[in-house]
């Protein structure tokens, strides 16, 4: 989830956000999931494992109390 989003981010946000050149990846010709598969089927992805591990994170008992968190970070941070 985490390189999804960052894949994401450096197509769409600024320079300034990311505290890093936006568009670096592409520069680099790196391959990224936007490259790859196209930005809106990368954000799609990322919120469909987004979506199923706040599933598997619902049939764990009582430890995972911040995992949620930590997926709703992961899609939609924005730098």
């Amino acid at each position: 989830m985490f390189q999804i989003g960052d894949d994401i981010l450096d197509v769409e946000a600024s320079t300034e956000a990311l505290g890093k050149t936006a568009g670096k990846d592409a520069e680099a010709r790196k391959l990224t999931y936007p490259g790859l598969i196209g930005l809106e089927e990368s954000k799609r992805m990322l919120e469909r494992i987004g979506q199923e591990a706040l599933a598997i994170a619902d049939s764990f008992s009582g430890g995972a109390a911040l995992f949620p968190s930590l997926v709703a970070y992961l899609i939609s941070r924005d730098h």
